[in-house]
């Protein structure tokens, strides 16, 4: 067997994929759409939303590591992640996924209404049934990263406002959100998120027709 990998601080780190976190700022468009980004008990609300996303997010990474870290041994570029070279092992991968959504639930139901906590548990079901089942389904995949931009924008108008509200206002910016609006970080994270995942279902189209 082969020795395990040095472990570092980095490890955790890249475990995490904090670098994915700017797709959950779409949090605050539902408090942007009802105009309450000058109010600072909302703004509030909504980054703690936000948290509870990166912590949801992250729990669903270091989960999906874990159970793909043998097929991850063998790819090109996903055999460097921690779990892949046996830097961090799979049950610890698996822990820390475990305490992560729950913080990210303790933290959603006690900080905010518990509703938000509803949607992110969602989210994190929604997330996890991809990474482990999903996402190898022709459009499934692009279905669920769109559904799961939706929750992100319910959750954070639920942190905000009652929930008719929050319902119209999500389905609203589900509809009508432009990524252009966004920053060129986050929008070149959700175009590159989006466009791979279409350009992957493309491709599973053109095989099966092939055949």
């Amino acid at each position: 067997m082969a020795p395990a990998a040095a472990l570092t601080p980095g490890d955790f780190v890249a475990l995490l994929r904090p670098s994915q976190w700017v797709k959950n700022v779409v949090v605050f468009a539902g408090p942007a759409a009802g105009l309450r980004l000058l109010s600072p008990e909302a703004i509030g609300n909504a980054a703690l939303a936000f948290v509870a996303f990166c912590l949801a997010a992250s729990a669903t990474y270091a989960i999906n590591d874990a159970v793909d870290h043998k097929a991850d041994a063998c790819h090109a570029e996903k055999r460097m992640r921690p779990v892949a070279r046996g830097a961090i092992a799979p049950v610890t991968a698996i822990t820390i996924g475990i305490v992560l959504f729950a913080i990210a639930i303790m933290l959603s139901a006690v900080m905010l209404p518990r509703s938000v906590a509803v949607v992110v548990a969602l989210y994190f079901c929604l997330t996890l049934s991809y990474s482990l089942a999903l996402k190898r389904a022709v459009l499934i995949d692009v279905i669920i990263i769109a559904t799961g931009f939706i929750f992100r924008a319910w959750a954070g108008a639920l942190a905000v406002v009652p929930w008719i509200h929050a319902f119209i206002w999500a389905y609203h910016d589900s509809l009508t959100i432009d990524v252009r609006r966004f920053p060129d970080a986050e929008k070149k994270a959700i175009d590159e998120e989006l466009d791979g995942r279409l350009k992957a279902a493309l491709e599973e189209f053109k095989g099966h027709f092939a055949a």
